[in-house]
C-alpha cells in the first residue's frame, strides 16, 4: 500500500450456497487525497459482476481492479465501496494492495474560485514537481480575443497551449513557459504531455486550465476537473512549439503593431525559460529596464527612439542573451526569428 493511512476491508453481505456477494471497503484515514488507484487482491473463485470499480486482469487468482470515473479520487477521511457478486463457495479476499497518487490539492472542492495559496511560490523552477487541478478551456475562443500572454492562437496545435493559476502566472512572468504534464492518463501508463504558457487562470491558485485537446491527453473530459502534476522543462533545440519554431531556432521577437518612436513595444516567444527581464542597451553603454505589461508586452517611454536597437534579455535563471538591431519603434507586428537562444539548464 502507499501508506499505512489507507484501510482495506472486506465484508460478505449474502451467501447463496453456489456463490456469495461481497464488499470492499477502502478508507483513506490520512492528510491528502488518493487519486487514479488501483486495487489488487487475491480470490480463488471467480468474479462474475462486479460494480463501482473495473476489472483490469486475472492471473492465477490475482485480481487487479482500478476506479471508475466517479470514485477516482479518495478524499481524506472518506471510504468508498466496491461491489461484487462471485460464484462458488464463500472465501475472502485476501492479500490486498493498493497504489495511487497522493494529492494534497484536492480536484474538487466546493469552490475552485480560489485567489492565495500559501502553499505555492509565485517563480517556476526547475526540478520542482507541482501538484494542482487541472480544468479546460476553449483555447480556440478566448474571452475578449487573444489570451493574457498576448500570443496568436495556434489553431492547428492547440493541444500544446495552457492557462496557468493566479499564482504562477507571476504578473506574465509564467508567459511563455514550457511544462509537462501527468494527470490520470498517464498515471495509467501514458507519457506527460508538454504545453507552452499563454494564458492566465485568473480565478483559481493552483493547476492549470488546459485546452480542450490538451486534457483529453491527461484526463476523460467528462471528468471536468482532475489531478495533475506538472514542472517546468526547458525543451532540447530541436523541439517544436505549438507556435511552429523549434527552439534551436531562437528567441521569436514578435513586434507590436501600435509601436511608434515614443512608445517602444515588444513581446517574446520561443524562449527556452521564462523572462525575467529586458533592457535597452544605449549607444553611451548604459542599461535602460523596458517596462513588463499584464499582457507580457516589454514597454518603454523615454523620448524619440528611431531605428534599430540592442536588448539584453535575461531569463529567471540570470541567463543573459543579447538581441541586436531589434527594432521596437517601428509600429510591425512581424515576427523576427533571431537565432539567439537561452542554453539548456
Amino acid at each position: 500500500m502507499p501508506n499505512e493511512s489507507i484501510n482495506v476491508n472486506y465484508s460478505q453481505i449474502k451467501d447463496w450456497g453456489s456463490g456469495f456477494q461481497g464488499q470492499i471497503n477502502i478508507t483513506n484515514n490520512g492528510d491528502t487525497n488518493l487519486d487514479s488507484w488501483d486495487l489488487e487482491f487475491d480470490l480463488s473463485s471467480e468474479i462474475t459482476t462486479i460494480w463501482d470499480a473495473e476489472i483490469v486482469s486475472k492471473d492465477n487468482g490475482r485480481y487487479t481492479i482500478e476506479h471508475e470515473s466517479w470514485n477516482r479520487e479518495i478524499k481524506a477521511g472518506e471510504t468508498i465501496t466496491v461491489g461484487f457478486v462471485s460464484n462458488g463457495s464463500s472465501n475472502n479476499p485476501q492479500n490486498f494492495d493498493i497504489e495511487g497518487s497522493e494529492f494534497s490539492s484536492p480536484s474538487s472542492s466546493d469552490s475552485i474560485y480560489t485567489f492565495s495559496n500559501p502553499d505555492l511560490g509565485s517563480e517556476l523552477s526547475l526540478g520542482q514537481n507541482y501538484q494542482g487541478r487541472a480544468t479546460f478551456y476553449d483555447a480556440a475562443n478566448p474571452t475578449g480575443g487573444l489570451g493574457n500572454s498576448g500570443y496568436d492562437i495556434p489553431y492547428d496545435n492547440l493541444d500544446g497551449v495552457t492557462a496557468i493559476n493566479n499564482i504562477q502566472w507571476n504578473g506574465s512572468e509564467a508567459s511563455g513557459a514550457f511544462l509537462s504534464v501527468s494527470g490520470p492518463k498517464q498515471r495509467a501508463g501514458a507519457d506527460p504531455i508538454i504545453v507552452q504558457v499563454s494564458d492566465l487562470l485568473y480565478e483559481r491558485s493552483d493547476g492549470l486550465d488546459l485546452s480542450a485537446e490538451a486534457f483529453a491527453k491527461v484526463a476523460d473530459p467528462v471528468d471536468g476537473i482532475v489531478n495533475i502534476d506538472y514542472e517546468l522543462i526547458g525543451p532540447g533545440d530541436d523541439f517544436q512549439t505549438p507556435y511552429g519554431y523549434t527552439i534551436g531556432q531562437g528567441i521569436v521577437v514578435e513586434g507590436i503593431p501600435e509601436s511608434n518612436p515614443w512608445y517602444g513595444a515588444v513581446r517574446f516567444n520561443n524562449h527556452r525559460y521564462p523572462i525575467e527581464s529586458v533592457d535597452l542597451l544605449t549607444e553611451g553603454g548604459g542599461i535602460v529596464p523596458l517596462e513588463r505589461r499584464s499582457d507580457n508586452r516589454f514597454t518603454i517611454e523615454n523620448g524619440a527612439l528611431y531605428g534599430a536597437q540592442d536588448l539584453l534579455v535575461t531569463d529567471i535563471f540570470g541567463q543573459e542573451v543579447t538581441l541586436n538591431d531589434i527594432n521596437i519603434t517601428n509600429g510591425s507586428g512581424a515576427d523576427i526569428i533571431t537565432g539567439q537562444q537561452f542554453s539548456l539548464i
